[in-house]
């Protein structure tokens, strides 16, 4: 099958003319018409050889060496060997030329209008491909995109939420140490004033002998010690008339309240305890003690007073504990005046503060207790 005209193939009648001088530059390049000669030579060897990438190769060179070249049968070998090598677009994209240009009655136009049958099934399948692979590659970048947004956002709300964390401990630590500020001025407002009662109420009493601060030679006779300075007051009155007439009340340094009901010698201390066990009954375990721990005295007239017509309006129920806590102030943080077991009746004598009121008891003791924990009578 002949290809095309190749004038290139003069080459065999400059064989057998005669042997003209040529110039020294040319003795020592193939000029290009050789090349393109040779090119054409090869790609004729490659087609009869059915080497479809040397059949490309050849073509290729022929188009640099030559562009008018591209035309004709070349477009045809390329769409066979394109073809032959699955290189589809290729293909169809040369045949598409060759056909455009070719003698329709040519025994090559026929060969390519049933090549062309083949190739453009596999075209058309191809650039669907190729569209659901770029409608899956943007697909798949909006979801990237989409899930780098996600992730932003969830990062952004991650940091807000942070932030909004470390501002709420900033301030409840603010608040934590206002509260704690607060509750110390008051503490040594408290301890200010309950220094000045005792001091006001030692004044009152200058015939009462001092018990706090007695020699190492000296000591208490300590009957009992209580949580609060309520409990002690009902041990107090508990006690037989003429012992609890010289029964006495300290605040130790640990909280509780000691009742003690006399000043002995260390060495007249064990005589009068068993003294005052069997005409009093005092308890067993009462012993003698030093007062360097005690911080103040209770007097009695320290408590409320009582109204002649109290009346009591509420009744402690605790289900949970069975008692109920008198403090100093509204609040949990506030010091425990005395304990209320259920049942004990108080009169209210205030509204309501964040739940908590201000009571007195029947014996005199004001202070504060959470409402929950009050009964109406």
């Amino acid at each position: 099958m002949k290809l095309l005209p190749i004038a290139g193939l003069a080459l065999f009648s400059v064989l057998l003319s005669p042997v003209q001088p040529m110039p020294a530059a040319a003795q020592t390049a193939i000029s290009q018409d050789v090349e393109i000669d040779l090119e054409m030579a090869g790609l004729e060897r490659a087609i009869s050889r059915n080497d479809h990438a040397a059949v490309l190769g050849h073509i290729e060179a022929l188009r640099r060496l030559d562009p008018s070249l591209d035309a004709g049968e070349l477009r045809f070998f390329e769409a066979r060997a394109a073809w032959s090598l699955d290189q589809v677009d290729r293909a169809h994209d040369a045949l598409t030329r060759f056909l455009a240009g070719a003698d329709r009655e040519s025994a090559l136009y026929q060969e390519a209008l049933h090549l062309m049958l083949d190739v453009r099934p596999a075209k058309a399948a191809a650039d669907e491909e190729a569209r659901r692979r770029e409608a899956a590659a943007r697909e798949e970048a909006r979801r990237r995109e989409e899930e780098a947004r996600r992730r932003e956002e969830e990062a952004r709300r991650r940091e807000e939420a942070l932030r909004r964390e470390q501002a709420a401990r900033e301030e409840a630590l603010r608040r934590d140490q206002a509260a704690r500020e607060e509750a110390r001025l008051r503490a040594e407002e408290a301890e200010r004033q309950r220094a000045l009662a005792a001091q006001a109420a030692a004044a009152a009493r200058p015939d009462v002998p001092d018990w706090i601060g007695l020699g190492r030679d000296r000591c208490v006779l300590m009957v009992a010690s209580r949580r609060t300075v309520g409990e002690a007051r009902t041990f107090v009155r508990g006690m037989a008339g003429e012992l609890a007439d010289a029964a006495r009340i300290f605040e130790s340094g640990n909280g509780w309240f000691a009742v003690a009901v006399a000043a002995v010698r260390r060495d007249d201390a064990p005589a009068e305890l068993a003294r005052l066990g069997r005409q009093y009954g005092i308890p067993s375990d009462s012993f003698c003690s030093a007062t360097d721990r005690f911080v103040r005295e209770v007097f009695p007239d320290e408590a409320a007073p009582v109204p002649a017509d109290y009346v009591a309006t509420h009744r402690v129920y605790s289900q949970q504990s069975g008692y109920l806590n008198l403090r100093s102030g509204p609040g949990n943080d506030r010091p425990v005046i005395m304990r209320m077991d259920n049942g004990t009746e108080v009169v209210m004598v205030s509204d309501s503060v964040r739940g908590w009121v201000r009571i007195l008891t029947a014996d005199g003791q004001q202070g504060w207790a959470y409402s929950r924990y009050l009964e109406e009578l």
